[in-house]
């Protein structure tokens, strides 16, 4: 936990010495100048956690997954829920707040376009990937996701070893790198929140066709091959979903040129400019 864009390196220090409670008390500190800063928030709820302060950590967690999904930051949103249920697995209402944050959001859709579509939606229902899902088959697919968390220089997944899982960036920012017929590895883009990466080689049970690595603290959401097939069971056209998509951005003009030149045609939406590291 490094708070280094805060200029606080006393924090880090405390933090590293162990002394939760006195970094506690100094980010709070902090908080009374920038009340509504989100990742002094985030990292004092981070912290509370670590102290052993659940109650406490949830409590602010849950503030602020409500204030990202009510702005449209839904994947950060729902790594922020992640994080509650690691804290505490035994609590079977943090599953049905999920869903609410998914219902809220497909909701205001509704009122706004007289349509219950997810399609507009943000952040995790947003994406080309789930455009196509509705309300309760989007809710089976995110409560599958698992939370994982990179440092800088962390390799996520490696070109050529065997993919079972699509990822989705909920915040930081990752390097895509490609091998191109040279066999040189080269960066052929950057990918932000939003973004989502590994699903063409999961869906086809075979190897990865990219080298993914985390530029910064990165929280990812993960979604494995063994938990789609059980939301499968109960909505078979999720199946359908995914394959369609992987698919269709297989064989994508930015994914060729990856492959042929290892330059970055540069540009885009995240969500949308996501043709290499499948």
């Amino acid at each position: 936990m490094k708070l280094s864009w805060f200029r606080a390196p006393d924090v880090d220090q405390l933090i590293a010495d162990g002394k939760w409670d006195r970094a506690i008390r100094r980010l709070e500190g902090l908080l009374d100048d920038e009340p509504e800063n989100r990742r002094l928030r985030q990292l004092l709820g981070d912290l509370l956690a670590r102290a052993g302060r659940t109650d406490e950590a949830i409590k602010i967690l849950s503030r602020l997954a409500d204030e990202l999904a009510t702005e449209g930051f839904f994947a950060k949103a729902v790594a922020v829920v992640k994080k509650m249920q690691r804290l505490a697995p035994d609590r079977g209402d943090l599953e049905v707040y999920l869903a609410d944050l998914l219902m809220r959001q497909v909701a205001e859709d509704q009122a706004n376009n007289g349509r219950s579509s997810v399609a507009s939606l943000s952040g995790v229902a947003r994406t080309p990937l789930f455009r196509d899902l509705d309300a309760e088959e989007l809710v089976a697919l995110v409560r599958g996701l698992a939370l994982r968390n990179f440092a800088p220089g962390e390799i996520v997944f490696a070109e050529g070893e065997l993919g079972h899982s699509l990822m989705l960036l909920a915040s930081g920012t990752v390097r895509v790198y490609v091998a191109n017929d040279r066999h040189v590895q080269r960066e052929v883009r950057q990918l932000g929140a939003g973004s989502f990466f590994g699903e063409i080689a999961m869906i086809a049970e075979g190897p990865r066709t990219a080298t993914i690595t985390a530029s910064e603290y990165c929280e990812v959401l993960e979604l494995d091959r063994e938990t789609v097939r059980s939301i499968v069971a109960s909505h078979p056209r999720v199946r359908d979903v995914l394959r369609s998509f992987c698919l269709a951005r297989a064989d994508s003009i930015e994914e060729r040129r990856a492959r042929l030149t290892g330059i970055d045609n540069g540009g885009g939406d995240d969500e949308e400019n996501l043709a290499a590291g499948r």
